[in-house]
């Protein structure tokens, strides 16, 4: 969950591999721009092309905000854009092992220095939940057991 406190510690931006000229730009401008004052977090691609996140944030109860705001930009097309968006959320929210009907969106932290480890900028990772938890209605139920960087990329599910 992104909180007030982290919202004032960092800046988020496209990542540098968007698809959009437009966007790759700004993600450039923003990480200069930051410099030492600020982490940058770099948002999740078109379809998740070619990114890897460290961070996942929970965006359930603000999905049909979403989609209205994206269907708001009638010259984008955004139909498609806003399905786009439901599915990459979706696959999102699977890799958290979150219950069906949850969306989350993904970042990765731009590292470079003085910010090569911002965990203890944002909110801490949560306890160890395994994939397998009877009874649980998790998209994915399969061997107990995780690594400790998948445990990380989870954490925004895991204290529920």
């Amino acid at each position: 969950m992104i909180t007030s406190q982290m919202l004032r510690l960092t800046l988020s931006s496209h990542a540098p591999e968007d698809y959009h000229t437009d966007h790759r730009a700004l993600s450039s401008w923003v990480t200069e721009l930051a410099g030492f004052n600020c982490p940058v977090l770099y948002a999740d691609t078109l379809m998740g092309v070619g990114f890897v996140p460290d961070y996942y944030v929970d965006i359930t109860n603000w999905q049909a905000e979403k989609r209205a705001a994206i269907l708001a930009h009638t010259s984008q097309m955004p139909e498609r854009f806003a399905d786009g968006a439901a599915l990459l959320n979706r696959f999102r929210a699977a890799q958290c092992n979150a219950p069906e009907g949850h969306y989350a969106e993904a970042y990765r932290s731009a590292v470079r220095f003085p910010f090569s480890d911002i965990r203890a900028m944002i909110p801490p990772a949560a306890a160890y939940r395994p994939y397998y938890v009877s009874g649980a209605e998790g998209f994915i139920e399969g061997p107990r057991g995780c690594r400790q960087s998948a445990q990380r990329r989870r954490q925004w599910f895991l204290a529920r």
